[in-house]
Formats: C-alpha cells, sequence, structure tokens
C-alpha cells in the first residue's frame, strides 16, 4: 500500500471531481451535503469545485445529490428586494436557519456567505458585528472571533493596561484549551495586540506567560527532529481523518506550528512529501522479522519496545510490540481513522482517542503485523484488556 498525498490534481477530468464529491458524501453521511462539511474531507477544495461547475449546486446535481443541496429558504421579499430592506427579524431569521443547517460549533463568516443569499456584512452593519449578530440570533455560542473589552476598542494598543493584556492571553488559551499560549498563537487570534506588546510591557515572554498564570511551553525555543514533525503530523491527521490543511496545524491536537513546518521543511507542501517518503520507508515494515545468526549464548531481554526473542534451529527471530509510525498510519488510514468496534471517531468527536491494537494480544503470541492490528477507540481498547475482540 503506497502512501501518496491526497490531492486531486488541477487538471484532472470533470469525473474525477464527481467522484470525489460522492465519496466525500457517503463519508460524511448527513442529509445535506454542505460546502464545510464537503471541505473537511475533500481532495478538491469547494472553491475548485465551483470553478468547474458554476456552483456548488450545479456541482451536486451533476453528482446526483441536487437533493442535499442546503439552498437558501428565503421568500419572495428577499429574492427582490436588496437586504438591507429587509427587517431585522428577517435577517435574523436566515441567520438562524444556516446555523442549524451548517450543525457546526463555529459559525464563521465565510461559512455564513457560502450558503445565504445575505451577506454578512449586513449583519455588521446592522448589529455593529459579527459577534453581537450572533447573540441575537440566539446562537452566540458558536462564536470564537476575539472578546475585546470596551478599552481594548480603543485604537492604540499602548491604552491597553497591563491586566488587559493579560485578559487576552488567557482569553487565547481558553479558545484553544490550551495551558500555553505561543507566539503564532497571538498572532493568529487577537487582533487588539502583537506579541511585543506583551514583551515590553513584562519584558520577556515568559514573564507575561508567568503573570497569566499559563504555563512555558516545553517546545518554546527549541528545536524539533524530523520524527517529531512526523508524530505530530500524524496526529493532526488522525484528528481530521485526512491530510491536514496548512491553518489546521496552529490550532488543537497540533504541538507544532505550521509556521514551525515551514521553516524547518521550506514549505508546507515541503514537510508533506517529507512525510509521505517517511511513511513509504515503512512499507515492509509489517513483514519484516529480525533475524540473526544463532549466538553461543542466549538471554532473554527487556526494551523500552517490548520484544519477544524466540530461538530457533538457526536463527534468532525478534519480534516487537511497538507499533512504527508509517505501520500506524496504513492502519488508521484502512480503518477510516475510526475504532472498528463502535465507530467513534475524532472527525466527529474531538474528545475521541484511538490506539492501534493487537488483535490476538501480544502477550498470548500475536505479531505486530498488518493482519493482527486493528483500530479502536480508548473506551473500547480498555474495555477488551487482554482478551480477543469478537
Amino acid at each position: 500500500m503506497k502512501f501518496e498525498l491526497s490531492n486531486l490534481p488541477r487538471n484532472c477530468p470533470d469525473e474525477d471531481v464527481i467522484a470525489e464529491i460522492k465519496r466525500v458524501d457517503v463519508l460524511v453521511g448527513k442529509e445535506k451535503l454542505t460546502q464545510t462539511d464537503y471541505n473537511k474531507h475533500a481532495k478538491m477544495s469547494s472553491d475548485g469545485v465551483k470553478l468547474r461547475f458554476g456552483s456548488w449546486e450545479n456541482a451536486l446535481t451533476t453528482a446526483g445529490l441536487g437533493h442535499k443541496y442546503i439552498g437558501t429558504e428565503i421568500t419572495d421579499k428577499m429574492r427582490l428586494q436588496k437586504a438591507q430592506q429587509l427587517t431585522d427579524q428577517e435577517v435574523l431569521k436566515e441567520l438562524k436557519r444556516v446555523a442549524e443547517a451548517l450543525d457546526v460549533k463555529v459559525i464563521r463568516r465565510k461559512d455564513f456567505d457560502q450558503h445565504s443569499e445575505i451577506s454578512s456584512g449586513t449583519f455588521i452593519s446592522r448589529f455593529g458585528g459579527w459577534q453581537q449578530a450572533l447573540e441575537k440570533a440566539g446562537v452566540g455560542h458558536k462564536y470564537s472571533g476575539t472578546i475585546i473589552t470596551e478599552n481594548m476598542r480603543k485604537p492604540k494598543a499602548k491604552s491597553l493596561t497591563n491586566q488587559d493584556v493579560l485578559d487576552e492571553l488567557k482569553r487565547i488559551a481558553k479558545l484553544l484549551n490550551t495551558e500555553s499560549v505561543s507566539h503564532e498563537d497571538v498572532r493568529h487570534y487577537s487582533n487588539v495586540m502583537s506579541v511585543g506588546v506583551a514583551t515590553r510591557r513584562f519584558g520577556t515572554w515568559a514573564t507575561a506567560m508567568e503573570k497569566a498564570g499559563l504555563k512555558i511551553s516545553e517546545k518554546y525555543n527549541r528545536a524539533y527532529s524530523d520524527e517529531e514533525y512526523f508524530e505530530n503530523l500524524l496526529t493532526v491527521w488522525t484528528r481530521y481523518g485526512r491530510q491536514p490543511k496548512y491553518g489546521e496545524m496552529d490550532i488543537q491536537p497540533s504541538k507544532i506550528k505550521a509556521n514551525t513546518y515551514k521553516g524547518h521543511f521550506g514549505s508546507w507542501r515541503k514537510a508533506l512529501e517529507a512525510f509521505v517518503v517517511r511513511m513509504n520507508q515503512e512499507e515492509k515494515e509489517f513483514e519484516e522479522i529480525i533475524e540473526h545468526e544463532k549466538p553461543t549464548d542466549i538471554k532473554s531481554k527487556t526494551t523500552k519496545t517490548v520484544e519477544i526473542i524466540k530461538q530457533t534451529a538457526n536463527t534468532l527471530i525478534v519480534e516487537k510490540r511497538e507499533v512504527g509510525l508509517g505501520l500506524r498510519y496504513k492502519i488508521l488510514s484502512r480503518d477510516n481513522f475510526k475504532c472498528v468496534k463502535c465507530g467513534a471517531s475524532p472527525a466527529t468527536d474531538s474528545q475521541c482517542r484511538l490506539h492501534i491494537d493487537h488483535k490476538v494480544p501480544f502477550s498470548k503470541g500475536g505479531r505486530t503485523i498488518f493482519e493482527n492490528l486493528q483500530t479502536l477507540c480508548e473506551k473500547c481498547n480498555l474495555g477488551k484488556g487482554n482478551n480477543f475482540l469478537n
């Protein structure tokens, strides 16, 4: 099973794009196929699809999925009049409709604009901001942008008090569900201050973290090995059940930021290509058995990877319990990044943790090979214990 990057070439035939839409539809498994859900799993973005077929509706219709188009439930008044002529109640009703149809934790303006004939800018001008509009529509909990105090609304960061700066760091940490905030986090998630504001106020970044009650990340000013980059990339790949996008490396569960990958490998594309090379290095990993000439004195040994040493007539066979990086990816990919027992997946439940399990337990002679490995969620794996899974 050769590992390859999962992007459709720009010049691929329309038939390949249609096949990809159908594949993602089966994977998503919902009554409607939105561009937001599609983009989470697709090998070609919805923007690329719309360039091919003129619109998202046309693409779905061509794929035989026209009934899965979310549409825009607008009245005749909405079709004939400009958005500014609609009442506040009418536009808020449309916002609620899109929020329910998207079924996502966070509603971004870009996502809304893809599924409504009313521009998100209408809500900014009507209600003073996207957050205020969401709150009036009763979906304020789906806002993830910067929460700004009255003092922060002043044009210059110098108007912020030290406590304002610390509160902003805490807000970002809470948003990302982490105990530490990086320079990249501030650049990406704050529109009221820069990294320099915190360092100038408190002398160093470490001091700012300490004052805010946050921890200094272990990765602060440290160098990563290639293996650490690949391990982290596999973690994020597992989270989404597909090849990660550049921006997704800046949020949990990634521990290494996108810019760090870019700096180390030269570009995000080159980082992915290096990952491919690393995966394919272990193409035959699951077939490999280490053999040695028969020694004169054989003694069992214990290692961190847990090895079982067996003596045959002329060879010494060493079998390892540890599942290598490449083999882990192949098992996860084969099982569609889901628990084979209950179907749980990090792509639909961020709290889900997937394990690679031996079908026949290692302690009972089960080998660390492709055929004897499976994907289980943490709950199912702990429930199985040292038993065979029926």
